[in-house]
């Protein structure tokens, strides 16, 4: 289980929502001045590189139970509920818009990887049904949700990441 000192996961968002902040203020000026936002962007670059250096899978997924627990600790917390597709689903969301503004290639690696292997890998081919998290410890096998009765949040990010098929960012030039 869980420590009490885990952090939870849905900080995606909130970050991806910094760089929003960024990108519309940034440089503009708001009741005559001139709004210096680069702050939020250090925040997003430092929370995606603290995930994807000290909390994330080979895979690109990442967490236990919705939460990162203490850095660098990955192989001890590997059980059923580990790599929460949601968690895959905002990072990729975080990582090309990171991408967009630094045109740093890290992002976009990051991004190709994590797609195939945890975004790709959470539908089942014959029922379309999508996984809540991909288990990381030996001997478990992928739950997929269910038409009636196992709906979770990663159901409803499971549905949008196959409706963006032709939207993602898999090959970028320039």
């Amino acid at each position: 289980m869980c420590s009490t000192t885990a952090t939870p996961t849905p900080l995606s968002p909130k970050f991806i929502g910094a760089l929003k902040r960024y990108t519309v203020l940034d440089g503009r000026t708001v009741n005559g001045q001139q709004v210096d936002a680069s702050a939020y962007l250090r925040y997003a670059e430092d929370f995606w590189d603290m995930v994807t250096t000290h909390h994330t899978y080979i895979t690109g997924g990442n967490s236990e139970w919705e939460h990162f627990g203490k850095d660098d600790i990955l192989d001890a917390e590997r059980t059923n509920c580990n790599c929460e597709t949601c968690n895959s689903y905002n990072m990729l969301k975080l990582s090309c818009e990171l991408f967009k503004i630094t045109h740093d290639s890290k992002y976009m690696d990051f991004y190709e990887n994590t797609y195939y292997n945890s975004i790709l890998s959470s539908q089942n081919p014959e029922t379309g049904m999508t996984t809540y998290f991909q288990p990381m410890a030996t001997g478990f096998f992928k739950v997929y949700s269910t038409r009636w009765d196992k709906f979770w949040c990663c159901t409803g990010s499971g549905m949008e990441s196959f409706t963006k098929l032709g939207r993602h960012h898999i090959y970028t030039r320039g």
